[in-house]
């Protein structure tokens, strides 16, 4: 049975399909072309891309758009599928016009790819898409699907400002799908409309849609609070909120009562770079979580908290936390190198909080 790109199935849209013995290439390589050097990452980007996948003897093919404006902006559309977000926001239309906005927990921007936080050494062939420049770069998962993974089935070619230009997948039957760039525009015009849906309100919090209020930036939640020891050069706090994110369990309900999470985090900003601590726990005291599929276990931190704690790459930002029982957590979320996040964590600074001082009251 051949292996469909997960995003491409999700997105359940209308492609067009083209019969026969169709195959997908790769663009064609540049010969004796030099290495593409990565330099310093844009501000925003929007590239329209072609899909293409391989269903049997056929190929279906459609188009997507992703737009984003780092830190916190991003758009994807693909047929009648638009994903919008902002901070503390993400508005979602999939095809039949079901639409749904919730309050979201403040993160770098969705679907972006930072390639500067990737291990970028070597690369491969150097293609042209778009009369732009990439090289390629191999991994075990789609980069545009937001995992990092090691492997080599999936071919990323990633130009000198860190965007991906085209991604091939592979299986043991030839290639299964490709993304290619047919348009790219680094200085993208955007308005506070290109990131939101228009007329849509956002879910209840008490509807499980989430809540974002923000606080006194030093007052802290009862019982154990942590805080970074030293903000990283150049960083400026955004803000400190108290947050509910979006979930199914819901305080009324006695059968999903125990794993209601909530949390504080603080963010923080530089350009186009986020650092997000986010700390909380369930009501019930279960576990918020459990191991993550792509999780590198950190043994060290785990002996220091006493909880189990693991570090996670994504293609937009890295994390690391730590589950701290009974049915607590803390995290650090950001476009920083996992190195970095790690020693973060492990020189969090910890004391007893006397309350929260909502700021909107």
């Amino acid at each position: 049975m051949l292996r469909r790109t997960a995003l491409v199935a999700a997105l359940a849209v209308v492609a067009a399909c083209s019969g026969g013995d169709d195959e997908i290439e790769p663009a064609p390589v540049v010969e004796d072309a030099a290495t593409v050097e990565l330099g310093d990452p844009v501000d925003g980007y929007r590239i329209t891309y072609r899909v293409e996948e391989r269903d049997g003897d056929d190929v279906t093919t459609q188009e997507a758009t992703r737009l984003v404006e780092r830190p916190f902006r991003s758009r994807f559309e693909a047929g009648e599928l638009v994903r919008v977000a902002d901070f503390g926001y993400f508005g979602e239309r999939e095809p039949g016009d079901e639409t749904e906005v919730r309050t979201a927990v403040p993160a770098p921007s969705p679907g972006d790819v930072r390639a500067d936080l990737l291990d970028l050494d070597g690369g491969g062939a150097v293609r042209r898409i778009a009369g732009r420049e990439c090289q390629v770069h191999t991994f075990g998962a789609q980069l545009l699907l937001g995992t990092v993974a090691d492997g080599g089935d999936t071919e990323t070619c990633i130009d000198a400002d860190g965007l991906v230009l085209e991604e091939v997948v592979r299986d043991a039957d030839g290639i299964v799908s490709r993304w290619v760039a047919t348009a790219v525009d680094i200085e993208p015009e955007t308005t506070d409309a290109d990131f939101a849906l228009e007329g849509v309100a956002a879910r209840p919090a008490a509807e499980g849609g989430g809540s974002l209020r923000e606080v006194e930036p030093t007052s802290r939640s009862e019982g154990q609070f942590y805080e970074l020891a030293e903000v990283p050069a150049g960083f400026v706090h955004r803000g400190r909120y108290a947050v509910v994110p979006p979930q199914e369990a819901n305080p009324e309900d006695e059968n999903t009562r125990a794993h209601v999470i909530a949390g504080v985090v603080d963010v923080w900003v530089r350009g186009i770079d986020v650092l997000v601590l986010d700390q909380g726990g369930t009501l019930g005291r279960v576990p918020p979580f459990g191991g993550h599929p792509n999780g590198t276990p950190e043994d060290e931190l785990s002996a220091q908290y006493r909880g189990v704690a693991e570090s996670i790459r994504s293609a937009h930002a890295n994390e690391v936390r730590v589950l701290l029982p009974p049915g607590r957590y803390v995290k650090v979320i950001g476009t920083l190198p996992v190195d970095e996040l790690i020693d973060l964590l492990a020189d969090l600074t910890s004391s007893e909080g006397e309350g929260l001082v909502y700021l909107d009251d």
